[in-house]
């Protein structure tokens, strides 16, 4: 008899047919979602808060407002939005039956804990990442995932002729909602509170060394990325309160990169190339570094073994979309070493990401 009679061994103690079916099926939810994150139905459901009257649904809405809610028809939502009522209204059940947005009054609807996010002024707004993955551009390159899998290369310069940094290029809000998610709590942790000069390669248009400086106040900081990125984070950097002790360079960090910093930071950056990339990222370092200071690498890990990972999730896209990879501690510290560098310190976070940290190998 299979081990896999027992359903208790498997994910939710799930019957194997029902959760392979059930994984088969989420490209449904997954359209639902992004349906209405493009409409901006959770925008319109928080902005119709303000009715005076309702009655206000055990266990939903935000748990810290006392009015009551009044649930919004479906013909008012489909009105706002631009949709047609019966399509919008099946999209928005399909929704509720998993807990994102409820039904309380027949074809009326209002948020849940778990809608909340889909705002787009939510403190821990995802609306933005949800709408670029499900965009046209990532979505069709997901249709040709096969190609990758045959031949090692990215199924999205397969679909569109082009490498995909360009789009993100285009879609700079998204990736700054991104970096956002999780800058305030690492920014605060003490492993930047020795540094002096921070250096942030590939750190687009500065929210991450926005809240490190913000978070360190005699720290200045260098804001290091494609010119085409860089370009816009004065005003960033200005809102922020930490222009006057920030520098921005523009240039490519294959080539060189700024040699005035005591620390270094690679956040999100390595998992986006191969091999043969990091290493030439690693070799700019190097010879930025001088024999000085700390890198610190701010990355998701790969766990071994068959633990749930989000970084083995996210592995995938990064294959189809840029024939980058997430790596396992061990393959960090290769290719670390390789590049003339000894890891100092691996450091779990408040975050999906860890931190390696690594020194010249003749650190002075």
């Amino acid at each position: 008899m299979s081990k896999h009679t027992d359903y208790t061994e498997l994910p939710g103690s799930m019957p194997p047919a029902k959760l392979l079916l059930r994984i088969s099926s989420s490209i449904r939810l997954h359209r639902a979602l992004w349906i209405s994150a493009q409409l901006g139905v959770a925008d319109y459901l928080e902005s119709a808060r303000d009715h005076p009257r309702g009655e206000k649904a055990e266990g939903v809405g935000d748990q810290n407002r006392d009015e009551p809610i009044t649930p919004v028809p479906v013909e008012t939502l489909a009105r706002e939005v631009g949709a047609e009522k019966n399509a919008l209204y099946r999209v928005l059940r399909a929704l509720a039956s998993e807990g994102i947005f409820t039904e309380p009054a027949p074809r009326a609807f209002i948020h849940t804990r778990y809608s909340e996010p889909l705002r787009s002024d939510a403190p821990d707004s995802v609306r933005d990442v949800i709408l670029q993955h499900g965009d046209e551009p990532e979505w069709r390159a997901w249709g040709s995932m096969l190609h990758t899998i045959k031949t090692g290369e990215p199924a999205f310069e397969y679909v569109w002729g082009e490498s995909p940094w360009r789009m993100y290029e285009d879609t700079r809000a998204r990736m700054t909602q991104i970096s956002q998610r999780d800058s305030k709590a690492l920014a605060e942790h003490p492993l930047f509170r020795r540094a002096k000069h921070i250096v942030d390669v590939a750190g687009g248009e500065g929210n991450f060394l926005a809240s490190v400086l913000k978070a360190n106040p005699y720290a200045v900081g260098t804001l290091f990325d494609r010119p085409t990125i860089v370009d816009s984070a004065r005003a960033l950097l200005d809102l922020a309160g930490v222009n006057d002790r920030c520098t921005i360079v523009g240039g490519d960090m294959f080539q060189s990169i700024p040699h005035s910093g005591d620390l270094y930071i690679l956040k999100r950056t390595l998992h986006d190339w191969d091999d043969e990339h990091v290493l030439a990222i690693l070799g700019s370092l190097q010879k930025a570094m001088r024999g000085k200071g700390r890198l610190v690498i701010l990355t998701e890990i790969i766990e071994p073994g068959n633990s749930p990972s989000s970084a083995k999730l996210s592995d995938l896209t990064l294959m189809v979309m840029l024939g980058g990879r997430h790596r396992t501690a061990q393959e960090f510290y290769d290719l670390i070493e390789a590049c003339g560098f000894v890891t100092e310190d691996f450091v779990e976070l408040p975050s999906t990401l860890s931190a390696i940290v690594a020194v010249p190998r003749n650190n002075d």
